[in-house]
């Protein structure tokens, strides 16, 4: 009777451990076949709009979309390089990653090989609040000035820096004054302890400004003014003049905008997913972006074939099927993939030439500059 009891147990075990094994089995699988997105803080539009497509292409793809929210853009970026994601929801950051500048310029990191599926055309205006004091908003007379500068925001003192540039200034020309984070600044300009801050014409605290105690005026970045233009686009080639129309207390701005948001992955994401991803969005268009106005920027003929990151090889198969993607944009793209490998190449051989930590972020743009020249003046 014992060994008949034994022989009951032991194959009940074998019977719960295949059990659990084939569990694990499934599990595994699933978390393999999961298409896993992220995005910026669960307020920002870019959260938003990831959402509603999620929920849009979901029933229309066989794996599940799980959609995570980190607001730290450069996590998110590393996401995608580590393999924890397959795609962002991301802004300017992903340009940032490419070129091996802010935050991706210390010793560990470096330009880095992302691809875009698809981009979100933006109705949104970027421009310098600036204090009554300054006497132009053309800029003009900020030299001398004080100016924000957010730590650990790279992504505003990225676009603060070239919003500069389109006068013909950079930070050894105006006062930096170092703010511990947005809201700060928004406080500081009230005190009057700064006279230029980058605001969004979207931006909720924008219209707080304007109606707060410290009076103000709008810079304005005119469209027509090229030699300023191909300054700012020097530094940040995915920056093209926007005016906003007048909404909610906003005036209408004369200002700065870029795609957001841009649909994001890193070069080992497969052809397949990234296919799949670009195809249901792109068919599934009319069933999201009725629900939003901002979602509208997401048609497929809002598409930029010419702009400054290499689409994804699985959305240009699809673009090939439209038979919307030219021999130029081909010609462009491989330039891009050139230029990604080109600065790859040349942080690597810095890494493996230069002794000390000291000042290596320095010494990194320094190398790039000069390596960027040299491959334009062999071109």
């Amino acid at each position: 009777m014992f060994s008949t009891y034994l022989r009951s147990l032991k194959f009940l075990i074998l019977l719960s451990g295949i059990t659990i094994s084939s569990l694990g089995v499934r599990a595994e699988d699933q978390a393999r076949n999961n298409i896993i997105l992220t995005t910026d803080s669960i307020l920002s539009a870019g959260y938003s709009q990831g959402r509603l497509i999620r929920d849009t292409i979901s029933p229309h793809i066989s794996e599940e979309i799980v959609l995570n929210s980190n607001p730290d853009s450069l996590a998110r970026i590393n996401m995608l390089l580590n393999k924890e994601a397959d795609a962002c929801f991301c802004g300017p950051v992903a340009y940032m990653a490419q070129e091996g500048l802010s935050g991706f310029d210390d010793r560990t990191a470096g330009p880095q090989p992302v691809r875009l599926l698809l981009s979100s055309s933006s109705a949104f205006a970027m421009t310098f609040a600036l204090g009554e004091d300054i006497k132009n908003t053309d800029l003009s007379s900020l030299k001398g000035k004080r100016v924000a500068w957010l730590r650990k925001d790279h992504q505003f003192n990225f676009h603060t820096t070239a919003l500069l540039a389109y006068a013909g200034l950079n930070w050894q020309n105006v006062q930096q004054v170092v703010f511990p984070d947005y809201k700060s600044t928004l406080e500081g300009f009230e005190r009057n302890y700064v006279d230029a801050l980058l605001v969004l014409s979207s931006d909720t605290s924008l219209q707080k400004l304007l109606e707060g105690k410290r009076k103000l005026k709008l810079a304005a970045f005119s469209a027509a003014n090229k030699t300023a233009w191909k300054r700012v686009q020097s530094l940040a080639p995915y920056l093209s003049p926007q005016t906003s129309p007048q909404a909610n207390g906003i005036p209408a701005i004369e200002g700065v905008t870029y795609a957001y948001p841009n649909l994001i992955s890193a070069s080992t994401l497969s052809t397949e997913k990234a296919y799949k991803l670009t195809r249901n969005i792109v068919e599934q268009f009319d069933n999201f972006a009725g629900d939003s106005t901002a979602a509208e920027g997401w048609n497929i003929l809002f598409q930029n074939f010419f702009g400054s990151i290499p689409f994804h090889d699985g959305s240009v198969q699809y673009f090939k099927e439209l038979n919307i993607w030219s021999d130029e944009a081909e010609q462009h793209r491989n330039k891009l993939l050139s230029r990604q490998k080109y600065l790859m190449q040349v942080f690597e051989q810095l890494q493996l030439n230069e002794d000390t930590d000291q000042d290596f972020p320095l010494t990194w743009r320094n190398a790039r500059e000069a390596a960027l020249i040299a491959r334009e003046s062999s071109e």
